[in-house]
């Protein structure tokens, strides 16, 4: 299987198509595997790079501290790619966003969807679900703690493939290795970035989700903004076909308008 051997990390990707590369980021409950219905229709346009973060997949990692940023520039360095388009869902979009602000010469075009924001803390659970939530991580009932995730992040149903790879990436909750995140926070960069942005959010996700979707508007300059009214933090599982085609032509303007 293709991996990359970076800072003491195995990282298991799957690279398909030609054309300008796409690095496609995952949720946080899941792998690279959310993206299965988009990834083949991208590849027919693009170069399409997908990877299982540290600790997520097929991806393995020692007990080190590491960088969520250090380690796609491993991954591209391994494929000999030095610039991309990123793509980034929820937790996924939180990396895509530090990595467009700490390597800005290798990203041409940053796509947020339903995105995480380093500097903001999101308060999706309530607090008793919040404390179901860590008496199941205690008691090892990890299915279970990515059933109660899945009850505020996917209310319009988590059956299918989204429940499966919840259940098969729950062990993320027991992994206890320090991340290094950017000194500065992403919150507090924005208008650093300077790359034709997509934002895009759904009508029916948590509040705070919708909020981080402003402050990206808001906030990046060039920034145009998507919403997906009928979609929960899910979106793009939500209408694939929707959320390829909206890719697809954003990614292919971006690239007539971006320098070589």
């Amino acid at each position: 299987m293709p991996h990359a051997d970076v800072n003491g990390a195995r990282l298991w990707y799957e690279d398909e198509g030609t054309g300008d590369p796409v690095l496609l980021v995952h949720h946080g409950l899941g792998d690279s595997r959310a993206w299965d219905e988009h990834a083949p229709a991208l590849a027919e346009r693009f170069r399409v790079i997908r990877p299982d973060l540290r600790f997520f997949g097929r991806s393995e990692g020692s007990e080190e501290p590491f960088s969520m940023v250090d380690d796609l520039c491993g991954v591209l360095d391994t494929l000999g790619i030095d610039r991309v388009a990123v793509v980034g869902h929820s937790f996924g979009g939180r990396v895509a966003i530090d990595f467009a602000l700490e390597q800005p010469h290798r990203v041409r075009a940053l796509v947020a969807v339903a995105s995480g924001l380093g500097g903001y803390d999101v308060a999706a659970m309530t607090p008793e679900g919040e404390a179901a939530f860590e008496e199941a991580v205690a008691a090892g009932e990890l299915e279970r703690a990515a059933d109660l995730e899945l009850d505020v992040w996917a209310p319009l149903g988590a059956d299918g493939a989204i429940r499966e790879l919840a259940h098969a990436n729950a062990g993320i909750e027991t992994v206890d290795v320090e991340v290094r995140w950017p000194e500065q926070p992403a919150i507090t960069r924005l208008g650093e970035l300077a790359v034709p942005t997509l934002v895009v959010t759904g009508g029916r996700d948590v509040p705070d989700m919708t909020a981080i979707g402003d402050r990206l508007e808001q906030g990046v300059a060039d920034a145009r903004r998507v919403v997906f009214e009928d979609a929960d933090h899910f979106v793009p599982q939500r209408d694939p076909d929707r959320f390829v085609e909206l890719l697809s032509g954003f990614l292919t303007e971006s690239r007539a308008s971006s320098p070589a």
